[in-house]
């Protein structure tokens, strides 16, 4: 939302007290809260103006008290107006002041305390922080048996009668599934009490597993446990960075999500009807929306909410997770680099590789990560995606996704990318991200088309990396035709925005990965120099268009997965083209020494019927300006006869 919550003082409304570890740690993460109202099983806290700096050295306090409550705040630092009654009273007289900075009517005097805490609910705060145990929102739909907490009837609020601009759900079980989604279809921001509580469960996942790995030192006399102890307590902060990252990168996902659900919402209607089919989700209980509601947000340009969203990214990686484990993927020395990065490094040196390899869980968390690097970045829908339109399985398309994103270096990307969150409008960095996940996903592509599935993962990796870094060291030498417009263009977009250059380089030239793989094997193929294949290889496109093409294929799809799949298979059909008539036409400049430009016009006389009825085609189709599936089918089925014939 553009907002530093560091920097800048926000508001906050809260379930909890500073006693409580979740309330109260929340309750700290910032020297910025105005924290205007909140309450637990006792008291209702209320302070209509709190200054930021001296309200967070008071809860501070109240933290460091071995028990706590608010009725223990310093009376002194609470603003003008300020309130702590009991949740009980049966009749509160309310100051001015409470009333403006919780929203009630002006004509409204005195409240029972149970009608007090539904107004600190729906409060008009900028965060509502739920940070105790109970269900305190529900759909306006809902009864109150259906929530199932009878001991908060009193009190639960309807999810339109929310004010808050964010939830942030510390507790669990705060909102049903039906009031997360109601309050995000009204503009809340707000994802799921899972989503928003999984560091808690990854910090105890990384606890366990450290002591499954350290285990062995102590059983054999290497370690004390007093000593093992004080290698745990070494970890914390690495361990916390680690668990943070894993939470930053889920809510990242579903934010990109949020805009992919939006653009193409077949794509998940697709993974729904999928996963209802399996059985892994039901409908009504899991909140998705039907079929009906699925077309009528897909008309209206909608989308999924975050709470939904969060529910398929959960399923998309558990279901990816129990196929991979299945396969032997896990296994390959390429994936063990998950494995390491998953512990701190302290761990991984005091126990050495030969133990880190043979934790008892080393194939399921090396699976976890996989997956969610894959997912956090792809998005829910990626794999089913991917793996209906190429009809491979989820295994073989996570091993193609991760050669594709070796190649590419992502990972370094993705750090960088993070490092420009706060610097750049999140927009802007959101379409950096986008625009490496499409380059994954086209490369992916290129591997489903071009490498047997049975080669290994660090064998494709070692066979094309040497070639792609040479041509990226000396791209903008070789690129030439339409693409070489395309480079320049968002090289210059980047500099004015103020990216660094080499980071700008490395973002742009990336768009092209596909492209120099391609290159990379006609070189292979015809023995010839990577960059000299190269500089060929870009000649004959922009004689052939075929980067006009694949461009018109892309925008002509739309969202109906028949047309998707169309167009994915097309377009593999040019870059087919594309590579056989670059191999003739290196074929005869290797045999005849003659240039590039005169093997390619003897191919073409060769070839001269194909070709004049290709070009007359393209031609009509860049007259038009742009061109429908179905033309743009008429002119890859010329290029193909031309590269055939």
């Amino acid at each position: 939302m553009g907002k530093d919550i560091q920097a800048e003082p926000f508001t906050v409304v809260g379930v909890g007290d500073m006693s409580g570890d979740v309330f109260g740690n929340g309750m700290l993460l910032s020297r910025q809260i105005r924290l205007l109202a909140a309450f637990d099983h006792r008291h209702v806290f209320i302070d209509p103006d709190p200054d930021p700096e001296s309200s967070f050295v008071e809860r501070e306090r109240l933290f460091a008290l071995p028990r706590s409550s608010w009725e223990d705040y310093d009376r002194t630092k609470l603003s003008a107006g300020a309130m702590i009654v009991p949740r009980a009273s049966k009749e509160v007289a309310l100051t001015e002041e409470a009333k403006v900075a919780l929203g009630i009517d002006p004509a409204v005097d005195r409240l029972d305390g149970e009608a007090l805490i539904r107004a600190v609910l729906s409060a008009p705060a900028e965060l509502l922080w739920n940070g105790g145990i109970g269900t305190y929102v529900k759909d306006r739909e809902e009864t109150h048996a259906e929530v199932g907490d009878s001991s908060n009837d009193p009190v639960r609020v309807d999810a339109d009668m929310l004010r808050c601009k964010v939830v942030g759900e510390g507790g669990n079980l705060g909102f049903t599934q039906r009031a997360r989604i109601s309050y995000a279809l009204l503009g809340g921001r707000i994802n799921t009490d899972a989503l928003d509580n999984s560091a808690g469960v990854d910090m105890s996942d990384h606890e366990v597993n450290l002591k499954i790995l350290v285990g062995p030192l102590v059983a054999g006399g290497e370690l004390t446990l007093e000593e093992r102890n004080t290698l745990l307590e070494e970890m914390t902060e690495e361990v916390n960075r680690l668990v943070l990252h894993n939470n930053i990168s889920q809510s990242l996902a579903v934010s990109l999500d949020e805009t992919r659900s939006r653009e193409a919402l077949g794509d998940f209607t697709a993974l729904i009807t999928s996963f209802e089919r399996d059985r892994v989700l039901e409908r009504t209980s899991d909140g998705i929306p039907s079929s009906d509601e699925l077309q009528d947000r897909a008309r209206d340009g909608i989308g999924l909410t975050r709470p939904t969203l969060c529910v398929l990214l959960a399923f998309a990686k558990l279901t990816a997770g129990a196929r991979l484990l299945e396969s032997t993927l896990p296994d390959e020395p390429a994936t063990l680099k998950y494995l390491v990065r998953y512990f701190p490094a302290v761990a991984v040196r005091a126990t050495g590789p030969k133990r880190l390899q043979e934790h008892r869980l080393r194939r399921e968390i090396i699976t976890t990560y996989l997956v969610s690097d894959l997912v956090d970045l792809m998005g829910s829908s990626f794999l089913h995606r991917v793996a209906r339109d190429s009809g491979r399985g989820v295994e073989d398309v996570v091993w193609a996704w991760y050669i594709a994103s070796e190649l590419a270096g992502a990972s370094e990307i993705r750090a960088d990318l993070e490092q420009l969150e706060g610097t750049f409008p999140m927009e802007t960095v959101y379409r950096w991200y986008f625009g490496l996940a499409r380059v994954l996903e086209r490369t992916t592509r290129w591997m489903l088309n071009n490498v047997a599935p049975t080669a290994t993962p660090s064998a494709v990796i070692e066979e094309h990396l040497e070639g792609l870094a040479r041509l990226r060291g000396g791209f903008d030498d070789v690129v030439a035709g339409e693409d070489r417009q395309l480079f320049a263009d968002r090289m210059q977009e980047l500099r004015e925005l103020g990216v660094d250059d080499t980071l700008a380089a490395r973002l742009i030239t990336l768009r092209f990965l596909p492209e120099l793989l391609d290159t990379v094997r006609v070189a292979r193929e015809a023995g010839t120099d990577a960059v000299e294949t190269a500089r060929a290889y870009y000649l004959i496109s922009e004689r052939l268009g075929s980067a006009w093409l694949q461009q018109a294929l892309r925008d002509s799809m739309g969202d109906e997965a028949w047309a998707k799949r169309l167009g994915q298979s097309l377009i593999a059909d040019v870059n087919r083209a594309h590579r056989a008539i670059a191999h003739q036409v290196l074929s005869c400049q290797e045999q005849r020494g003659s240039s590039v430009a005169e093997c390619l016009a003897e191919y073409e006389n060769t070839h001269a019927r194909e070709a004049e009825l290709y070009f007359t085609i393209l031609q009509e189709l860049r007259e038009a300006g742009t061109a429908s599936l179905p033309a743009a089918a008429v002119a890859v089925r010329a290029l193909m006869e031309m590269a055939n014939g």
